[in-house]
């Protein structure tokens, strides 16, 4: 513990700064050095640009000899720092950009949350306090200085309508990046390409600017007036969440009508409502009381000032008093992902590598899709030759080819993304052609024992072994399951046992057994040798998820996942 003032640590880091830019100033004499620099960053002002540049190029940039220029500082010059300075250079090496947002404040610290990686920061920020409010988001770059986490460099806020862009294209360029590093996580994706995310973050903003500037002001204005009358009525905390609520509902609904706050007495309260829910842009009962509250007091506020707002009053009165009505339509949205808990939670950083490539196959076979719709055959609406021939070879596991003209059924893993796609509503069948839906998108952002758990449970279903065993009876297909599981179980892992042993279990349907244990081998939970031993092995992995599918009392315990159309925007 350094027991250092905000001001000390300030001027330590800026002593360390100025000689770290002159260093790198010094290194890129040439002229010709930043001919092959590509940087990106909105047009706010050659002093903000210049800030965001240096810190990037400073921290994230990787020279020729394969590193930072922090790192080159320190090896080449390390006497010209005092080890307070080199400590926070060290740091702030390891730090990284991201997408944060404001959740909440205490003292002189405020709490981010970093949406990228879902982890939540208490950073000290004495300086920003009173200038942040809690739902703001804002890109940049946190890092430990000496004793406490902060920002590093400048900070960008990032307009609420464009969260749900900026994160789908961040989360589209993991992905695709992640076809030719599949070990590569989150973390490493931000540390490593962060220039996609500032030319994400850039694309975002210069497409927000386009926005009708005229009303956005007008709309700020009344807010501005708002926030006046609440002064003397309502606490701090308050004020700024009725004004965050009523950016929320511009940007969610008025702007594209091209209506400002001003407006509200044309809106029909109980179709927004019930419209707001189905979209998910209100999921809670927290969300809706917060909204109705927010409008109760706005537009009590404008009624004073007019009489045109009576009517508009009295509707959303008549709203808060039957919201009731809400509360119960809100249990039965539907939410898009179902995860077992249990099993994600149980397999988080043990993925086998089995697993991971049965993950990693399945993001490109949906990237694939994004890319360009797959084409079926008429008669089965399976996907053509042509698409199943490149979507094999992009495959880590991919499919031997044993025949000269392959079917769909040919290549079992892609004919089980088929069927687990469909069944999930991730890919619809548009004519003769296979689309993405919103759902299939987002199903990228999930984490990866999010999506494991969804692959486990799919080809353990009923649906998928009656599909492959073609058994029809309910009470046959449970009951193999319960035995097969059962059985499965009681091998000790990383032990060869003979098939023969366990066929008395498919004596009603033999070749079940051949048809589907390599769906089990892509979930990592066995492996199989057949001719000439015909062994069967289950894997320390295989043994922990087996494990914790077999308690029955949890086997049902679901938790939602919500993914970011379909969840109301943060606040």
């Amino acid at each position: 513990m350094y027991k250092l003032t905000y001001e000390q640590i300030q001027n330590i880091e800026g002593n360390a700064t100025k000689k770290l830019l002159k260093y790198i100033n010094k290194y890129t004499e040439d002229a010709n050095f930043f001919n092959n620099v590509d940087f990106y960053y909105p047009d706010f002002g050659e002093q903000k640009n210049i800030i965001a540049f240096n810190v990037w190029i400073s921290i994230d940039y990787i020279t020729k000899d394969g590193k930072t220029f922090i790192e080159h500082f320190l090896e080449e010059m390390p006497k010209s720092l005092t080890n307070l300075e080199k400590e926070v250079l060290i740091e702030r090496n390891k730090s990284h950009i991201s997408l944060f947002e404001i959740i909440d404040f205490e003292e002189e610290f405020l709490y981010v949350k970093d949406l990228l990686q879902n982890q939540t920061q208490m950073l000290w920020e004495p300086e920003l306090i009173n200038v942040l409010n809690s739902g703001d988001f804002i890109f940049a770059r946190i890092g430990k200085v000496l004793d406490s986490m902060s920002f590093i460099g400048d900070i960008s806020y990032l307009p609420h309508s464009m969260k749900p862009t900026f994160l789908e294209e961040v989360f589209l360029d993991f992905n695709h990046v992640r076809l030719t590093s599949p070990s590569l996580t989150m973390k490493e994706y931000l540390k490593q390409h962060s220039i996609n995310l500032y030319k994400i973050y850039t694309d975002c903003m210069y497409e927000a600017i386009e926005i009708d500037e005229d009303i956005t002001s007008i709309v700020y204005d009344e807010l501005d007036e708002f926030e006046g009358y609440l002064q003397l009525k309502s606490s701090r905390s308050m004020i700024k969440k009725h004004i965050s609520n009523l950016i929320d509902l511009f940007e969610y609904y008025l702007m594209d009508e091209d209506m400002t706050l001003y407006d509200l007495d044309q809106l029909d309260f109980e179709y927004f409502f019930n419209e707001a829910i189905i979209d998910g842009f209100i999921s809670t009962q927290e969300d809706l009381n917060s909204y109705i509250s927010t409008l109760k007091k706005y537009i009590g506020f404008l009624k004073n000032i007019t009489c045109d707002y009576k009517e508009a009053y009295e509707e959303i009165l008549n709203i808060s008093n039957n919201r009731f009505n809400y509360l119960s339509q809100l249990k039965y949205v539907e939410l898009p992902f179902k995860i077992n808990r249990k099993i994600s939670t149980g397999v988080s950083c043990i993925l086998n590598e089995d697993a991971i490539s049965l993950i990693m196959d399945y993001d490109k076979f949906i990237l694939y899709i994004i890319d360009k719709p797959l084409e079926v055959t008429g008669k089965n609406k399976y996907i053509k030759r042509k698409h199943l021939l490149e979507i094999n070879s992009l495959f880590d596991l991919e499919e031997p080819l044993e025949k000269k003209a392959p079917n769909q059924e040919d290549f079992p893993l892609i004919h089980m993304f088929y069927k687990f796609s469909l069944n999930l509503g991730l890919i619809v069948l548009n004519g003769n052609y296979l689309t993405i839906t919103k759902k299939g998108s987002n199903f990228l952002r999930l984490k990866d024992e999010e999506k494991y758990s969804l692959f486990f449970e799919y080809i353990w279903s009923s649906e998928f072994i009656g599909f492959i065993s073609r058994l029809k009876s309910q009470m046959n297909i449970d009951k193999f399951k319960k035995d097969f599981m059962k059985l499965l179980a009681s091998f000790k892992e990383d032990t060869n046992y003979r098939i023969n042993m366990i066929l008395p279990l498919f004596s009603s349907f033999p070749d079940f057994f051949f048809s589907y244990y390599k769906y089990l081998e892509y979930l990592g939970l066995i492996r199989c040798s057949l001719y000439p031993n015909y062994n069967i092995r289950l894997t320390s992995f295989g043994k922990i998820v087996l494990t914790l599918f077999e308690d029955k009392d949890n086997r049902d315990h679901k938790c939602n996942i919500i993914n970011l159309e379909l969840f109301r925007k943060s606040r």
